[in-house]
């Protein structure tokens, strides 16, 4: 069903002469128009500018008028403590303000200086990345450093690792009204269904149909020989989506395509087990998931043991079948018990061998950081891997191997999700939609009734949960204290579900939170 609502924009600027000239590959654009788009917010524009005080002042302005009051311009770079670090003094420009010290964002960088970076001194150039727009509004992040908002522009570092975690901090904040896509898969080519794919788009205005080429061997090493060109159709219009895919499919004599729906995490890590390393890779890979419409099925966490490592991957891999995804995370450094590229071949009977463009990228990476200018044999054994597997590349020397439905990842939380925010679009299921309901009763008073709504709704699962807003954030948020959440495939059911939720609880659907 179309939604009468009115949808926002939005555009990025980066900012950095690092990406024009070629020294520095831009992720962060990427990222965003992947949040945007789940997020159901229309990318308009991507510009990439030089650090140049006129440049950013008026490129911010002219982006921002182009979204309008209700959009979102993001930009990305610039607002370190060096001389070209002139990005929150150019937005402040394109609105006519000055900058001012920020005296809690001056608090939370000595703070970090102290704990995180003894004897370093919070001196004048440190403090510029505290020199704020004169009243700019702040969004809150994970660390120190906060969103400036001026206006409709959204002030970002250029950090990919930082980028990700504020605005996946701040999610819900960006609104826009969902966005659906279909995917159909072809053996025939662009140029013989180039004139159909153009009278269909004729006859839809309201969707939008693109077309590529099959690139997978480029992408992953080995071609998938099921398809020659991936078309897909994106509208607010879910049934006319729909619609759309289906009479492509018939005209190209192709298929839907609906992909994986179910996942599995293998974290391995003795210091996970005891205690020493708190793991947060299983979460991002269970939200990564969810957002891409995959069911998690298990997370295990096992200890760096090669006949556990083997056994629980072989486990895994025939829990989500041929068509799922298993992540392994943790195990893939130069030191002994690094074990989980052996443990991921023994569990398919396959060997190791030296990956040579792996070996190539790590020799290169270890010469830029002069670590030195030749790999001994513990270095080498991060570039040693299951003979035949495939290779997703990651925008860093460290490949993504696969060897059939298992994805081995390293252990550290800023690479693993670098590495799968760089290839998300490889994952792909079928979309699961969620509701939040609040609500002040507790869960014993109202348990027999959600028991008897989830009896009558069997395709949606819906569960409750205790308000911990005092534990983690130390305010309680007193509008609720039972937090009850319906999620499924069927939107329709969802809403139904939800609904009845809010009357047997006396509760209500938070702003924000509709689906």
């Amino acid at each position: 069903m179309a939604s009468s609502a009115v949808h926002p924009n939005a555009a990025v600027c980066v900012i950095g002469n690092e990406v024009l000239t070629g020294k520095t590959h831009d992720t962060n654009s990427l990222f965003i128009a992947n949040f945007m788009f789940r997020r159901g917010i229309d990318l308009k524009r991507i510009v990439v500018i030089p650090d140049e005080m006129d440049v950013i002042s008026s490129t911010v302005k002219e982006l921002s008028d182009l979204v309008g009051p209700s959009g979102y311009v993001f930009t990305t770079g610039g607002i370190g403590p060096t001389h070209d670090d002139i990005t929150y003094e150019g937005v402040a420009k394109a609105f006519g303000l000055g900058v001012e010290l920020h005296q809690p964002t001056v608090d939370g960088l000595r703070e970090y200086l102290e704990k995180q970076h003894r004897g370093f001194e919070l001196n004048e150039d440190r403090l510029r990345m505290a020199l704020l727009p004169a009243g700019c509004k702040l969004l809150s992040t994970a660390s120190w450093v906060p969103i400036a908002v001026v206006n409709n522009v959204y002030v970002l570092p250029g950090i990919p690792s930082m980028v990700r975690e504020m605005l996946t901090h701040n999610e819900a904040h960006f609104v826009g009204v969902p966005i659906h896509r279909a995917i159909v898969h072809t053996l025939r080519y662009e140029g013989d269904i180039a004139k159909t794919m153009t009278a269909i788009q004729k006859k839809y205005p309201g969707v939008a149909i693109g077309s590529y080429i099959n690139l997978t061997d480029q992408t992953t090493g080995v071609k998938d020989e099921t398809y020659h060109v991936r078309m897909t159709v994106e509208g607010r219009d879910e049934a006319e989506v729909e619609k759309v895919a289906d009479e492509l499919a018939a005209v190209s004599e192709g298929t839907r395509f609906f992909g994986s729906e179910t996942a599995a995490i293998c974290v391995i890590a003795n210091e996970v087990l005891t205690g020493k390393t708190h793991d947060t890779n299983s979460f991002f890979i269970a939200k990564l998931m969810f957002r891409r419409g995959v069911d998690v099925k298990r997370i295990v966490v096992i200890p760096d043991d090669l006949e556990i490592i083997s056994s629980t991957v072989k486990e895994l891999s025939d829990l989500v079948g041929p068509t799922g995804y298993v992540f392994t995370t943790g195990g893939i450094g130069p030191t002994h018990d690094d074990l989980t590229y052996e443990g991921v071949a023994r569990a398919f009977g396959l060997g190791l061998e030296v990956h040579q463009p792996t070996a190539d990228a790590l020799l290169a990476h270890a010469r830029k950081n002069k670590f030195g200018n030749k790999l001994n044999d513990e270095v080498l054994r991060m570039a040693t891997l299951p003979v035949g597997c495939t290779v997703l590349s990651t925008g860093s020397w460290v490949p993504l191997a696969v060897v059939h439905n298992v994805y081995v990842l390293p252990g550290i939380p800023s690479i693993v999700s670098e590495m799968l925010t760089h290839n998300e679009e490889h994952f792909v299921g079928v979309p699961i939609h969620r509701a939040i309901v609040l609500t002040l009763q507790y869960e014993a008073f109202i348990a027999k009734d959600m028991r008897e709504v989830q009896k009558k709704h069997p395709t949606v699962a819906i569960g409750s949960y205790v308000n911990l807003t005092l534990e983690k954030t130390g305010v309680k948020d007193e509008s609720y204290n039972s937090r009850l959440t319906v999620e499924g495939r069927d939107k329709d059911e969802v809403e139904k579900t939800a609904d009845e939720l809010v009357a047997i609880s006396s509760g209500f659907r938070p702003p924000g939170s509709a689906l």
